[in-house]
């Protein structure tokens, strides 16, 4: 069982349908911005004009892939909140 999963089955017999219902609304529209943020290009962003300098590592493929959708796959194991 995910750290997700159980937590969502302790809140099922404290929180109403409609908190869950919105509470999952928001994780998943989280979880979206979390994978577009992880397939942007980052290499587009301007980091000088940010005072920042560019980072030398990035997350591989695999390691991308491995995260995205995370809070989807978490619902579905869980209470039928998809």
């Amino acid at each position: 069982m995910t750290v997700f999963g159980g937590l969502v089955r302790v809140l099922e017999g404290v929180i109403t349908p409609e908190a869950i219902h919105e509470w999952t609304t928001a994780l998943k529209y989280g979880q979206q911005l979390n994978d577009r943020l992880l397939l942007s290009d980052w290499r587009q962003i301007d980091w000088q004009a940010l005072g920042r300098i560019p980072s030398t590592k990035s997350l591989t493929t695999d390691e991308i892939n491995h995260v995205l959708g995370k809070v989807k796959h978490c619902l579905s194991r869980t209470i039928g909140l998809e």
